[in-house]
């Protein structure tokens, strides 16, 4: 099919005319230094850097309770010996009353940087507004580098530092870290096709007003039994908590939780009955051995 040249130059000056009509995207406002000023800093206990950053917060709101009340909202089973991971974080924060929003985002790799800022965006406007975010990341740049919390509470314009409280360091109050830095850090890379970007916004709703407890928490249990677990050969020990006592054996789990209750709990009750009205004032292992000392049964 021929065309007129008259109706060819007319086709081609309306495709011109759509192509400039097309709007450009207008170019993010650059991000403003903001800071949440005179948050109180504590060092975290063991395995206890999420719960820490939650009690760090939760002294700025005049909340007076520790990390160990935030891992007990967790409801997390203290023998597995260790503390929140994002899942429990998530459920303790909850259960205190902080709006937590979409705790996990992923983003393609193909755009990661698009998504980082667009995320981090967020995050400042959040910042702008009082509100800080425990963010889960990598601790460090080291291949074998575990996850960990740290407490954002602010961002420097002039020298593009992310503002962090990190309770796994002794001086961590207020520390500084390149915002490249912190965008290599916090995408926890799963898989290779997305990335995951987990922040918690500690957004107060109602929130408690808890005494500390009397006894022996599961944070308690939870911080013995962390430190126990790593002289333990694992494959031939099982732990029971029988309070006030972590009892552990060299037998199958279910053996030993039936030993628990039907020697140490037994024993326990009738020695309470009759010669101890209160429990010890720290919390002991019983140990049963089945074992000789070759290994054989």
């Amino acid at each position: 099919m021929n065309l007129k040249p008259s109706l060819v130059r007319r086709m081609f000056s309306a495709a011109v005319l759509v192509f400039v009509l097309i709007p450009r995207a207008a170019p993010a406002a650059p991000l403003k230094s903001v800071l949440i000023r005179d948050v109180p800093f504590v060092r975290q206990k063991p395995d206890f850097c999420g719960e820490a950053c939650a009690e760090m917060y939760l002294r700025k709101l005049k909340v007076a309770v520790d990390q160990d009340y935030v891992f007990d909202q967790s409801g997390l089973d203290p023998v597995l010996g260790r503390g929140c991971y994002t899942r429990d974080l998530a459920k303790a924060l909850k259960q205190i009353g902080f709006r937590t929003g979409s705790v996990w985002t992923e983003i393609p790799v193909r755009t990661s940087r698009e998504k980082l800022d667009e995320e981090f965006a967020r995050l400042h406007a959040d910042l702008a507004a009082g509100i800080p975010s425990i963010v889960c990341m990598h601790y460090d740049e080291q291949p074998a580098t575990t996850e960990h919390f740290r407490l954002v509470l602010g961002y420097d314009a002039e020298t593009k530092d992310v503002i962090c409280h990190d309770p796994a360091e002794a001086d961590g109050a207020y520390l500084r870290m390149t915002r490249a830095r912190f965008f290599d850090l916090w995408p926890l890379k799963y898989s290779a096709e997305s990335w995951t970007l987990v922040r918690l916004r500690l957004e107060p709703g109602k929130l408690p007003s808890a005494k500390a407890a009397a006894d022996f928490t599961a944070a308690d249990f939870a911080q013995h039994i962390y430190k126990l677990r790593s002289k333990l050969p694992h494959e031939w020990f099982s732990i029971v908590i029988e309070r006030p006592f972590v009892v552990i054996g060299d037998e199958p789990l279910e053996t030993v939780q039936n030993r628990s209750r039907d020697t140490v709990q037994w024993a326990v009750e009738r020695l309470k009955k009759d010669f101890f009205k209160k429990d010890p004032a720290e919390i002991l292992d019983i140990w049963l051995f089945r074992r000789t000392a070759t290994g054989r049964w």
